[in-house]
């Protein structure tokens, strides 16, 4: 049951090494252009191609992608399987072929978002579906069970071998034992939710927190890429944050990256976890949805035609959201800050107010960059993918 929502498709990074000119093939590295007369290098002389992939890419590993020998002949690239294409229901491409995945599920308030991803990060086929958040939790867990065992059939039918399971799920998670503990948008307590989807696939399964998971996509394939310090920022449903140094997520006791959380207006609305004036309750999607009466895409579009209304509880939010990366950026220092999440898809009418209200409160500490996320809201899918491709291929620390 498809949900609605579009999806932007992304070309993952995919550096080579450049083409060689004529010339470039009549001298070998290290020789001269004699015809014929300069020595062959030594093998040790001689770039080794195969490791530039992964060296530059970073996330995964290609199984069967370096070369092969026959005999005492000159290299033989092993020959890859063509891949066939095919209309995706969300408007992009499904590719069909031979080839390991995992199946990737992002557990949202609102929606699903699920993927099936190869060991290059590319996404196979995309799909959503509502969370059903309403229907309570045993629900809501039969619909990721479901969505997990379809991806993998789905797999399976288009040629695909499923290796292994990502699910993302918000809210404090323990990610040692694989228990969704609490969330303040889902009806989900201490459930062994890894042990669950375990067993109805039979497929090795990893359980991530879902802003962690979408800071690790965007700092491998997407906006944070070549940075050392990274805050991911998604803005949806909720708020949170997860903070990258050197590649890798910082949990804290294991639940840090709480931004929505933070006080910002002390007077403000009852927030979901229980507090008041969260920055969660006053400048996420669905906060602005139920301060003008309808979904945040629409506030944000009346607000940049000059609607009044509108454009005060655009600059609400706008201000709250400020004063939160600020706080942040006091705490933790990053050099990028990248806001993603469904409200991402607003653009420059976001960056650009968020950037001015940042730099005109910005004292002692250093001005980061904001960006705006590569994948949108479907970071922390693809970062699912990427928890289970590292727990299939060992890369677990």
């Amino acid at each position: 049951m498809p949900g609605s929502g579009r999806v932007v498709d992304r070309v993952l990074p995919r550096d080579g090494v450049p083409a060689r000119t004529d010339r470039d093939r009549r001298t070998p590295p290290g020789g001269v252009d004699v015809r014929g007369s300069a020595r062959r290098p030594r093998r040790a002389d001689r770039p080794d191609r195969r490791h530039v992939r992964e060296h530059r890419t970073r996330p995964v590993r290609r199984p069967g992608g370096g070369a092969a020998f026959r005999g005492r002949g000159r290299r033989s690239p092993r020959p890859r399987p063509r891949r066939a294409t095919q209309p995706d229901p969300l408007g992009g491409t499904a590719v069909t072929g031979s080839g390991d995945v995992v199946v990737a599920v992002d557990v949202g308030g609102t929606h699903v978002k699920c993927a099936l991803v190869d060991t290059r990060g590319d996404r196979r086929h995309r799909e959503r579906h509502p969370t059903g958040a309403e229907r309570g939790p045993e629900a809501v867990v039969a619909t990721i069970l479901d969505i997990v065992r379809t991806l993998a059939d789905r797999a399976r039918a288009q040629g695909l071998v499923p290796q292994a399971v990502g699910v993302a799920v918000p809210g404090v998670v323990d990610e040692v034992e694989g228990v969704a503990q609490h969330a303040a948008n889902l009806p989900l307590r201490d459930v062994p939710l890894r042990k669950l989807v375990a067993e109805h696939v039979e497929l090795p399964t990893v359980l991530g927190h879902d802003v962690r998971a979408g800071g690790l996509a965007e700092a491998r394939l997407g906006a944070g890429q070549h940075t050392t310090h990274m805050l991911f920022v998604p803005i949806g449903t909720g708020i949170a944050a997860a903070y990258l140094t050197g590649g890798a997520v910082l949990t804290g006791a294991g639940a840090a990256g709480e931004l929505g959380h933070v006080v910002v207006r002390p007077d403000g609305p009852r927030c979901a976890c229980g507090g008041r004036g969260c920055l969660e309750a006053v400048a996420s999607a669905a906060a602005i949805a139920r301060r003008a009466g309808m979904p945040a895409p629409e506030v944000v579009a009346r607000a940049v035609a000059g609607d009044p209304a509108a454009a005060d509880i655009w600059r609400d939010a706008v201000r709250a959201l400020a004063d939160g990366l600020l706080t942040a950026q006091a705490l933790l220092d990053p050099e990028v800050i990248v806001l993603g999440g469904g409200l991402s898809h607003a653009g420059d009418a976001l960056l650009g107010p968020v950037r001015a209200e940042v730099l005109d409160r910005l004292t002692l500490y250093r001005e980061p960059q904001i960006l705006r996320a590569s994948f949108g809201d479907e970071a922390g899918c693809l970062g699912a993918g990427l928890l289970a491709l590292d727990h299939w291929q060992g890369r677990t620390e």
